[in-house]
């Protein structure tokens, strides 16, 4: 009797902890969580936005609902201004906002009421390089072509004005910029009309837009990469520090151009309970991965390449160590960039 007994026993010791509750699953099961859009339904962020929501849930223990609450306004400044604040600090509201949010407050560009590098990061969905590209036609075949003679280039809003008109400043490129085109695709069709040569600062995506066949058949020359490091989707592209003359150029460069490596972060506030946050951080990158996620984000044509919360942490930590001088000269050319 007696090994029965204790056999017995045992069993009914080990019970309290095969029933332990798991508390992040018993949290979300209870609390469903809202992401905050930056952006208006119907571009770009928004059809990642859908496509992320409706795998995610299923890799957070709980498993919750997740509704998307659009918050657009200054490029996504308003929604990373609410989730620093505002969102409640136990994981139950995340963001969805762009790259550069991250780190423009580095140079006093925008109203920010928070420090990039304090985010709860969760990922990436992708990392970008922006290119500058000539037309077919055009004089421009490499990019030393634009450094012997004026290259022409379109711009819609500020961010592809920037480029230009910074890549001229710092490495003597011979843009010439033509501002006021109300999309990329306007742009596209002002080269096709010849009113333009090339323009800067777009993906690969972007470049071609709904021609696939640019990418093979000479349409578009890719002259120049732009970005954190080289990447290999358009093989041979030369890198834009590799032009820059001084360590110092390198640097400004470098921080003012780096935010896409973290192309299409999501985020939740600071602060937020550790095991809510370590497990926010496990399911995004899950789903990132997860096969059914990245089909349904082939069928939507969208870009997918995970980077990691570790990887953001570790990017921004480079970037708020840029030496001031080197930060205060970034924030005098993006001046320029922005009033030219």
């Amino acid at each position: 009797m007696r090994p029965a007994f204790a056999a017995a026993a045992l069993l009914l010791a080990a019970q309290p902890l095969a029933a332990a509750a798991d508390p992040v699953a018993d949290f979300y099961r209870d609390h469903p969580m809202t992401l905050i859009l930056g952006f208006n339904p119907g571009g770009g962020f928004d059809a990642y936005a859908r496509v992320v929501v409706r795998h995610l849930p299923r890799h957070i223990p709980g498993e919750p609902s997740i509704v998307i609450k659009n918050m657009p306004g200054a490029g996504s400044l308003i929604a990373a201004n609410h989730l620093f604040n505002n969102s409640p600090r136990d994981g139950s509201e995340i963001g969805f906002l762009s790259a550069d949010m991250a780190t423009m407050p580095l140079f006093g560009k925008i109203p920010a009421r928070f420090d990039g590098r304090k985010f709860t990061w969760l990922g990436s969905v992708s990392s970008d390089a922006a290119y500058c590209v000539s037309w077919k036609g055009t004089p421009f075949t490499r990019i030393e072509d634009a450094f012997q003679n004026e290259m022409v280039v379109g711009a819609a809003g500020i961010e592809m004005s920037l480029t230009p008109t910074i890549l001229r400043q710092v490495l003597g490129i011979k843009f010439k910029l033509i501002r006021g085109y109300a999309g990329t695709a306007e742009v596209r069709l002002a080269a096709e009309k010849g009113e333009i040569q090339g323009w800067c600062n777009v993906g690969v995506l972007g470049a071609v837009g709904s021609h696939a066949e640019w990418l093979t058949d000479g349409t578009l020359r890719f002259l120049l990469q732009v970005g954190y490091a080289p990447r290999n989707e358009v093989p041979n592209v030369p890198f834009y520090l590799d032009y820059a003359k001084t360590d110092q150029d390198r640097q400004v460069l470098k921080v003012i151009f780096s935010y896409p490596y973290m192309a299409r972060p999501f985020a939740a506030p600071p602060g937020i309970p550790a095991d809510r946050a370590a497990a926010l951080r496990r399911a995004f990158a899950d789903t990132i991965q997860d096969p059914k996620f990245l089909a349904d984000a082939k069928q939507a044509k969208l870009d997918v390449g995970l980077v990691t919360a570790e990887q953001i942490d570790h990017f921004l930590a480079e970037m708020y160590a840029t030496p001031k001088p080197i930060v205060e000269r970034a924030a005098h050319l993006l001046d320029l960039g922005e009033k030219k």
